[in-house]
């Protein structure tokens, strides 16, 4: 487990201890949603780069692997979550 991932666990432990609804946070959010959070992430990274705020640029850096950390897990349960199903016959 890497150091992304450890973070994420700390805050959905958070999430979950304090019963919170945050974006990013629910089990069955939408790949796309995960897409589109990471493309704007990525955006600020750039606007951070352009006019040299090396510490924004950090942040945004930190938050763009805790979602793709969570775009992860959510693939995960959701594969997981198929594979359980009974098969149709």
């Amino acid at each position: 487990m890497n150091s992304s991932e450890k973070a994420y666990d700390h805050e959905q432990f958070l999430a979950d201890f304090i019963e919170c609804a945050c974006p990013g946070m629910q089990e069955a959010a939408d790949m796309a949603e995960y897409d589109e959070a990471i493309a704007e992430i990525r955006s600020i990274i750039a606007y951070c780069i352009e006019i040299g705020d090396k510490k924004e640029a950090a942040i945004w850096r930190k938050k763009l692997q805790r979602t793709k950390v969570a775009k992860r897990r959510a693939k995960k349960k959701m594969d997981h979550k198929d594979r359980r199903e009974p098969a149709h016959t």
